[in-house]
């Protein structure tokens, strides 16, 4: 009889230890699951979906003239296109004066923004898509309602190269031509909150990292620049370009800053330790604007010699040209779904996918 019980008994805990090891309910919120990788449940926080990839754009989907013929009617600098957070729309600037929007799916033309005297240097949209700030060679920034096109505010200033917005959109940063600083404007008020001093000659570019710590800045110095935003301390100073830098961008990750330059090539660094990490070269011409692709895994790089380079940001390693513009290739903007538009010196605004 005891042998019996003791049977059972034994029967009855190996029934216990396979029903746990089967268990496949899943963890009550506020507890952990897996090894806390990508995917796992962790304090009832929905899990981080793997980065989105987008295609290499390949073809040219839509082209039309945006501004007016010849010198004036140029697509202004590295950093006059810029599409709203939705993909939608796409702002141009041009030496013509003016600012416009246009319907990305059509290229229809939405609105054209007046009121700035002289040539349209730089255009930076908010992240919440509402405002649009526009630099000018006649020494005003000026703040625009994006639904409307009503001008919300004027900031004087000298002939502005380049506008930027802070990942937060609570800050606005000019670079400057003439006394060659970088400014920072407290967005909603106007006021200006601190002035950026270092660099040697012409401010052409600036951009925040995706964090707001840092302000990058490209010069006619040959030289970029890392500034602590907070304090407006400088960083570092990202020497190795030959001639002027005339567009810096951050990648979407933060941790890797491309710039372009006359003379020729774009450069890809690494921010924490201001590294360079490698050279692109194959431009013909100067290399005038950068851009990361969404997933920051593509660099565009539009130049002088006409054309728009797609490069593999991990390797350097060449994807694709597109060739198709007539003239100098002044502009290139990504758009939240991988889009690239590339503007050029004959005012003509090129989209590919």
């Amino acid at each position: 009889m005891k042998t019996v019980i003791k049977y059972l008994i034994i029967i009855g805990i190996l029934s216990l230890i396979l029903s746990c090891s089967n268990d496949t309910t899943p963890p009550r919120e506020g507890t952990k699951a897996g090894n806390g990788k990508t995917g796992d449940v962790i304090n009832g926080i929905p899990p981080i979906p793997p980065p989105k990839t987008f295609p290499l754009p390949s073809r040219e989907v839509r082209s039309w003239k945006a501004h007016s013929e010849g010198e004036n009617g140029l697509i202004c600098g590295g950093g006059c296109l810029a599409f709203t957070p939705d993909g939608q729309l796409l702002a141009s600037g041009s030496h013509d004066k003016t600012i416009k929007l246009w319907q990305v799916s059509t290229g229809q033309l939405l609105k054209t923004l007046v009121g700035h005297k002289d040539y349209v240097l730089s255009v930076a949209i908010s992240p919440d898509g509402q405002r649009l700030a526009s630099g000018s060679k006649d020494k005003t920034i000026k703040l625009w309602q994006v639904s409307t096109g009503q001008l919300l505010n004027t900031l004087h200033e000298n002939a502005v190269e380049s506008v930027a917005f802070s990942p937060d959109g609570q800050l606005l940063a000019s670079g400057n031509f003439g006394d060659n600083t970088i400014k920072l404007w407290q967005v909603s008020t106007g006021q200006l909150l601190n002035t950026l001093v270092g660099h040697e000659d012409t401010v052409w570019s600036i951009a925040f990292s995706p964090d707001r710590q840092r302000l990058a800045s490209g010069s006619k110095d040959k030289t970029v620049k890392l500034w602590q935003v907070s304090t407006g301390q400088l960083l570092n100073t990202l020497a190795g370009h030959e001639e002027a830098v005339w567009s810096v961008a951050f990648s979407p990750d933060g941790q890797r800053l491309a710039s372009g330059s006359k003379d020729k090539t774009v450069k890809l660094w690494q921010v924490s330790t201001s590294q360079l990490l490698n050279t692109l070269a194959g431009h013909r011409g100067f290399v005038h604007s950068v851009a990361f692709s969404p997933d920051g895994q593509r660099l565009a790089s539009g130049s002088w010699d006409n054309t728009v380079k797609l490069w593999q940001v991990s390797t350097g390693q060449l994807l694709k040209t597109l060739s198709g513009h007539e003239n100098t290739v002044h502009s290139v903007a990504f758009s939240p779904n991988g889009r690239l538009a590339s503007g050029d010196r004959d005012g003509v605004i090129k989209l590919w996918e």
